[in-house]
């Protein structure tokens, strides 16, 4: 496995300054048994690198991503530890504890905090929103990331879009449509 992941990278590299983005994704990447290999490959690599995760094992891996993964997402369902750990179905993930260590530590490191966090499309809060831009502020996040569960198949927008009130930008390509608001 991990010469296939090398060989796949050598491909990659080749590509030069084409390639401007790679993301880390997809199960939990920190979990993988050839993270640790995939990191020391992409090393020279000349272009921003994200890595988005659950947190599950985030914290003992940011020291070896440094100089590496200039951004990462962490994917958050809810505020509530408990409440976030029954949507991963794992005991595993950060808790707002953790979540401060792993940003504290990672802007130290120049890595870029992300909280993602899924709307589901029965969603109506606003006030929850609101209450999450602040837990993501306390926890050291320099980003906010809100949208939509996608794996309900259908790319309408969440009811609570059209309360946020502010002005929007949707930008769109074959693969994705993106809504922002300011």
């Amino acid at each position: 496995r991990r010469r296939g992941v090398r060989g796949a990278l050598v491909k990659l590299a080749a590509l030069g300054d084409k390639v401007t983005q790679i993301s880390l994704t997809g199960g939990e990447p920190t979990l993988s048994p050839v993270f640790d290999s995939v990191i020391d490959a992409l090393r020279p690599m000349q272009c921003k690198i994200v890595l988005t995760t659950n947190g599950a094992a985030v914290k003992d891996k940011l020291q070896s991503m440094a100089g590496v993964v200039r951004h990462l997402n962490i994917s958050r369902h809810a505020i509530d530890d408990e409440k976030n750990r029954e949507v991963f179905n794992t005991q595993s993930v950060p808790s707002k504890d953790d979540l401060i260590e792993i940003c504290e530590l990672a802007n130290s490191l120049n890595i870029d905090v992300t909280l993602n966090r899924v709307i589901p499309a029965d969603f109506s809060d606003i006030a929850e929103l609101a209450e999450f831009v602040r837990f993501a502020k306390d926890i050291g996040a320099s980003a906010i990331s809100f949208r939509k569960d996608y794996s309900v198949n259908s790319l309408d927008c969440v009811p609570v879009e059209g309360m946020l009130g502010a002005k929007g930008v949707t930008r769109s390509c074959p693969v994705c449509a993106t809504n922002s608001y300011v």
